[in-house]
């Protein structure tokens, strides 16, 4: 949440969340 202040900071767990398949793993 407090990452959120950051735009590369949030891309990463962000996209993580969104497809935690291809991109997590």
């Amino acid at each position: 949440m407090t990452t959120a202040t950051s735009p590369k900071a949030t891309s990463a767990p962000v996209a993580t969340i969104n497809a935690p398949s291809p991109m997590g793993k």
